[in-house]
């Protein structure tokens, strides 16, 4: 996840992913970068607005989601990468 704190949906972001880290626990690892503190990052990854979902699998790209998500999306979106 690429999200400023001060954005106001940041804390949502993190709140879900915190909820779900649980359950998908050791398969899934979540990590959040503030693109303004470590622009270079954001910058390598394709990060230009203050929120973004980047999904990996085996160390390659497979989504990017802008914006706030709902959960609903985003278990759909990791369960395919589970499959």
């Amino acid at each position: 996840v690429f999200a400023s704190d001060w954005t106001g949906g940041a804390s949502l972001v993190h709140t879900m992913m915190e909820s779900m880290s649980g359950h998908y626990s050791p398969q899934i690892r979540f990590f959040s970068i503030d693109p303004h503190k470590f622009p270079e990052s954001a910058q390598e990854f394709g990060v230009n607005g203050h929120l973004a979902i980047l999904l990996y699998r085996n160390g390659a790209a497979v989504d990017k989601l802008t914006g706030i998500p709902s959960k609903n999306l985003m278990r759909s979106k990791i369960d395919q990468l589970l499959l």
